[in-house]
């Protein structure tokens, strides 16, 4: 009993000892705007590539008021719907482009799966954005327990870090 006493007194203390000025740097939020009548699967495809990269999103229907935005854009052809014809993703942040990246059908042949390229557009329009990563590091090392934090749980896993 007693070294259960002495036990919880201690970490009452070293609880009591933790300094309450240091100031924890929230982890940058990325606000998500569509633009046009953009298909279901098409923003699900995006959506997942961001949530697997454990990218903090908040949707909005509007772009005022975000640090952090990407807004997003596609297009489809007829008579064949199922295939995309264009498609365009912004990343800016304070209203100031970092990364832009377009693809319109090259040579008049259509997009048929967007997966692959959004993923690719995502790992080096974000997660390799000199400014992105400066924000996800100024936050985590600001965290007491950073040298406890298994890389894979921060956004876009910091091999940068």
């Amino acid at each position: 009993m007693d070294r259960l006493l002495i036990s919880m007194l201690i970490c009452l203390v070293l609880v009591g000892c933790q300094s309450t000025s240091d100031k924890v740097v929230p982890l940058p939020q990325i606000c998500v705007a569509k633009q046009g009548d953009v298909r279901p699967d098409f923003t699900e495809s995006l959506m997942a590539g961001l949530k697997f990269r454990q990218i903090i999103l908040t949707p909005v229907s509007e772009e005022v008021g975000c640090e952090w935005l990407l807004t997003y854009g596609a297009s489809w052809a007829w008579p064949h719907s199922a295939y995309m014809q264009s498609a365009q993703l912004t990343f800016s942040r304070h209203n100031l482009t970092l990364s832009q990246q377009a693809y319109p059908s090259a040579g008049g042949g259509l997009i048929a799966q967007p997966d692959d390229w959004i993923s690719a557009w995502i790992e080096s329009g974000i997660c390799e954005n000199p400014e992105y990563l400066s924000a996800i590091e100024e936050a985590v090392i600001s965290r007491p327990w950073f040298d406890l934090l298994p890389r894979e749980s921060l956004p876009c896993p910091a091999h940068h870090l």
